[in-house]
């Protein structure tokens, strides 16, 4: 893969794992609009109707991003989990993290490089 092709994947991954916990929160958010209008709305135009469709296939698309998400933290090891807690989850700098994990910000890096290589891979499905 060319690396101008590699870089924007890595990027894309980054932004999905940054927004992690928005896609949980959304989620929620579509659950609580379709559960008001089911219970308020007659439901019979053809724009509320794709307005549920819609909300319906986000949520579904969401749920798959984090699930995705979940399970590509499975494989990873707890130097590699920390990083991504960290990183994308806490939104913390590389000399933050290497500070806290008490590396090197070059092996810091590293850690970056590999996660991501690996979320390349096991997110296929949602990139």
């Amino acid at each position: 893969m060319g690396e101008g092709l590699r870089q924007n994947k890595g990027k894309e991954i980054e932004h999905i794992l940054k927004n992690y916990r928005t896609y949980q929160v959304a989620i929620k958010n579509i659950e609580r609009e379709l559960k008001s209008d089911h219970n308020g709305r007659d439901g019979g135009s053809i724009c509320y109707e794709d307005k549920v469709r819609y909300m319906c296939h986000e949520k579904e698309r969401y749920i798959n991003i984090i699930e995705s998400i979940e399970s590509s933290l499975d494989i990873m090891g707890e130097s590699e989990k920390e990083f991504i807690k960290e990183r994308y989850f806490e939104n913390y700098s590389i000399r933050k993290i290497a500070m806290n994990m008490n590396y090197s910000e070059k092996y810091i890096f590293s850690i970056r490089k590999r996660v991501l290589e690996k979320l390349e891979i096991s997110l296929v499905g949602v990139l």
